[in-house]
This record gives structure tokens, sequence and C-alpha cells, in this order.
């Protein structure tokens, strides 16, 4: 069985996940990829 890594976002809900093995540095680089991507994105009313 592999270990399954998931990321959360600040409300608790889960953002991505990772089967398999992850490096510090994979987490790191998705998470600032992600605050990027949240920072361009127009809130939805």
């Amino acid at each position: 069985m592999l270990p399954t890594s998931y990321l959360l976002n600040p409300e608790g809900e889960i953002a991505g996940y990772q089967v398999g093995t992850i490096s510090r540095e994979a987490r790191e680089s998705y998470i600032k990829k992600q605050g990027k991507q949240a920072k361009n994105k127009k809130p939805t009313e």
C-alpha cells in the first residue's frame, strides 16, 4: 500500500492529493503554484 498525502486549503477542504511519496520541495512548489492561481482568480458572487 502506498502512502497518500492530502493538502488542505485554509477552509479545511481538500485542495489536492498525491498517491505515493512526495518530497517537501514538491509540496511547497504545489502550494506556491496554487497560491498564485488563487490570487489571479476573480471573486465570484
